[in-house]
């Protein structure tokens, strides 16, 4: 068995790293944006600044600005914040100290306990009616006595790899439906992105267009709303550079826990199909019914020491595949999230600053437009 952990180099090569969220001309979902915008620019041509009774509109007109996309920023903490919380207990899963590595472990052990070939049995040419007594402790007796006593122990490893491939098939779906819902916020950024760009677009027009110089609403677009404007596309452009960067580590840890998750069901069940083919085996030599253990149980593969030994040496290397791509897994997470913290604490000083900076406005951070 090999295994091959995914890494974000991998996800580059294979062009599975997520796309740029931009909204596409042309497209239905563009038209129905642009109208919006168009609205946006004639309410702004209908306010006076210098109008004393319109100062509550002024600030609505720069907090409508200053919180473009603000519904969509907002999901993006709710949801890096669930993401980050599940971090530690993937690392602790991987690590070779786990639960996970523990059994892996054991199962090692067990197959090698009970490959023939390891533990030197050979057919001795003994007459096999002599195995049959208890008292006469002969080769073949010693070994195959093995699996009736360590029937327990089989059954108690392959129950624990099926708890742990539940609790792995609920991180899968987990990790599916955050890739989901992180998607769908950054289409959301992407949409306010678009909006904004059309919004500067036709602030810029008019401004070269439509307003004279003395216009008092030359200055109030100038100086007031185009750079809060642009400041907010360049700090939500970030929150998108943010959640990208979180889309592609769960992509990495999504790929690797179904792998992970595959890997263990397959090892579960070699582990059963090998015990029960040396359970057959030892009834037919030494007497008595050995208990199977429920699952696959090999009836057209020949009872022989070679093929016994070569279905634990199938479990045994499954283990040992599965230990390394534990580690690479670890490592292949590590590097995706690294820089995660110092990217997101950036993306909120610059969300914080402008904030400090917009002070003239009273209305708190809302939903945006």
């Amino acid at each position: 068995m090999e295994l091959f952990a995914t890494t974000r180099k991998t996800l580059e090569e294979d062009g599975w790293l997520p796309g740029s969220f931009d909204v596409q001309e042309g497209h239905g979902e563009a038209e129905k944006i642009k109208i919006s915008a168009v609205h946006f620019v004639e309410n702004v041509l209908d306010f006076n600044p210098d109008a004393t009774e319109q100062i509550d509109l002024r600030d609505k007109h720069l907090s409508s600005v200053e919180h473009l996309g603000g519904k969509a920023r907002n999901a993006s903490l709710k949801l890096i914040r669930q993401i980050r919380d599940h971090f530690p207990v993937i690392e602790k899963q991987l690590d070779g100290r786990s639960w996970l590595s523990s059994n892996v472990n054991a199962v090692e052990a067990l197959a090698q306990e009970l490959d023939p070939y390891l533990n030197q049995f050979r057919d001795d040419g003994l007459p096999g009616f002599l195995d049959r007594f208890r008292f006469i402790r002969t080769p073949a007796r010693r070994f195959y006595s093995r699996f009736d006593a360590r029937k327990n122990a089989a059954v108690e490893l392959v129950v624990s790899l099926e708890k742990i491939s539940d609790v792995f098939e609920k991180d899968i779906e987990l990790f599916k439906a955050q890739i989901r819902n992180l998607s769908e916020v950054c289409h959301g950024i992407g949409k306010n992105v678009f909006l904004g760009r059309l919004i500067r677009k036709g602030l810029q027009k008019t401004l070269e267009k439509d307003l004279f110089n003395e216009d008092p609403r030359r200055e109030f677009i100038e100086k007031e709303q185009i750079p809060r404007l642009k400041n907010r596309l360049a700090n939500l452009r970030l929150q998108l550079d943010l959640n990208r960067a979180y889309l592609t580590s769960l992509t990495v840890i999504l790929v690797n826990t179904e792998i992970l998750y595959k890997a263990l069901s397959t090892l579960g069940e070699n582990l059963v199909s090998a015990f029960n083919l040396g359970a057959g085996m030892a009834g037919d030599r030494i007497g008595g019914a050995v208990q199977l253990i429920d699952g696959p149980c090999e009836h057209d593969m020949p009872r022989t020491l070679e093929s016994l030994s070569a279905s634990f040496k199938r479990v045994s290397g499954g283990a040992l595949a599965i230990r390394g791509f534990m580690k690479d897994s670890l490592e292949a997470f590590r590097e995706s999230t690294d820089g995660l913290c110092q990217l997101q604490q950036d993306v909120d000083e610059s969300f914080q600053a402008a904030k400090v900076a917009d002070l003239s406005t009273t209305s708190k951070d809302g939903e945006g437009l």
